[in-house]
């Protein structure tokens, strides 16, 4: 077994990090240092706010579709539900009240 040799070895060619090197390569950033704190605070901005759209369909599934009694809700909707009941506006009753929404409670 110890004649055939492993299929992924890999040589350490060098050290993870370099210290040197990195001091070298910030040098050539520093005058751009807004823009790459910019697109740096861009890009954690939009990995967060992708996590928005399914929340918001957890949410309004859990707030607007009748579930089973006693079926549990997921976190975000309750503090949601609590939220619009202290503003006085209750999630049993609807978005809209129109002709569309009033049929489609009544079927």
């Amino acid at each position: 077994m110890s004649d055939v040799p492993e299929l992924h070895e890999e040589e350490v060619l060098g050290k993870v990090y370099d210290g040197a090197l990195m001091r070298r390569l910030l040098a050539y950033v520093r005058p751009y240092r807004g823009m790459l704190v910019a697109a740096v605070s861009l890009v954690v901005l939009s990995s967060g706010l992708q996590l928005v759209g399914p929340l918001a369909t957890a949410v309004a599934l859990d707030l607007f579709v009748e579930a089973e009694a006693g079926a549990p809700q997921s976190l975000p909707s309750v503090w949601m539900a609590g939220w619009l009941e202290a503003r006085g506006w209750s999630p049993a009753a609807g978005l809209v009240s129109s002709p569309r929404s009033t049929w489609a409670r009544s079927c």
